[in-house]
């Protein structure tokens, strides 16, 4: 809610405030809005690909008593 406040320029926006233009009062472009979500979300699920043996080998050795 700050980011709303707070900017005023378009292009100083964060993304959740440019993903929330699909929604109005009455109704809501879903069609749009989870495409917006699908391109946010994809870079971090290909990150996750890539460095899964180490997140999880970092999970499991925080997971385990020495």
């Amino acid at each position: 809610m700050l980011p709303l406040v707070i900017l005023t320029k378009p292009e100083q926006e964060t993304l959740p405030l440019v993903q929330y233009v699909f929604q109005s009062q009455f109704s809501t472009d879903y069609n749009l809005a989870f495409a917006s979500y699908i391109l946010a979300l994809l870079p971090l699920v290909v990150i996750y690909v890539f460095a899964q043996k180490w997140i999880i080998a970092g999970v499991t050795k925080g997971a385990i008593k020495q």
